[in-house]
């Protein structure tokens, strides 16, 4: 567990790994004690008679944790690796083949994180993409003031309902139903942006979201549309 290539000058530093090492071994005896507390319960459970296990099933309290260890136990082995000075020499000899155990589950554990680091950061790399997308999307929502608009409004209503009817996010339904075809692109091509639309439609004339929409629906029945989110 300690690399004796490598020591450590350090008392400090040494003193940190030393806990580490103490903490892995302590996290191993308390699995070797779970494990065989499961396979005391199962020997048990197959001893007794139909009406013994009906009547020990009915009686069994539901238990707090899927695998868990009872607090006696959990004491015994930080004793044993907390404060070996207050161990028994007989007790220390009687544990050997329970150390023999506990250095093979430290090493199984040490393999079982490293699987589940190695599949925890394929996970990530699969949804870092998604998580950029998401997160430009927030970034162009807070900036874009037409969806901060839709937003106050939305939350505004939000908090009406809640008011009125305890529960907030109510369902708004459209005014309108419309299907598009929509085709994904890699490259954001050369575009006319919706500002110089309107400016090219109405000229100096102060405008508003109105006419914003106006120009909108006009070019969006001869022209394509480049849409950069899609609100959900």
């Amino acid at each position: 567990l300690l690399d004796p290539a490598n020591p450590c000058t350090d008392p400090l530093s040494e003193a940190e790994e030393k806990m580490r090492v103490l903490e892995r071994l302590i996290m191993a005896e308390l699995n070797i004690v779970m494990i065989q507390a499961q396979k005391d319960e199962y020997e048990l459970s197959q001893k007794r008679s139909m009406v013994g296990t009906i009547v020990k099933l009915l009686s069994k309290k539901p238990p707090t944790a899927i695998n868990g260890v009872d607090y006696k136990d959990i004491m015994l082995v930080l004793l044993h690796w907390r404060k070996p000075e207050l161990v028994p020499m007989w007790v220390k000899q009687a544990r050997r083949e329970r150390m023999k155990d506990t250095l093979v589950m430290v090493y199984a554990l040490k393999i079982a994180n490293a699987v589940k680091f190695r599949s925890g950061m394929k996970l990530m790399n699969l949804a870092k993409p998604i998580l950029a997308e998401q997160h430009a999307y927030r970034e162009w929502r807070e900036d874009e003031k037409h969806c901060r608009r839709r937003m106050d409004i939305v939350r505004v209503k939000s908090k009406t309902h809640k008011d009125k009817f305890g529960r907030g996010n109510p369902f708004l339904p459209p005014s309108k139903m419309i299907k598009l075809d929509m085709v994904r692109v890699a490259v954001t091509p050369a575009y006319t942006s919706h500002a110089q639309v309107v400016a090219a439609e109405f000229g100096k004339l102060e405008t508003t979201a109105k006419h914003g929409m106006e120009a909108f629906l006009k070019h969006a029945q001869t022209e394509l549309v480049l849409i950069r989110f899609l609100d959900p």
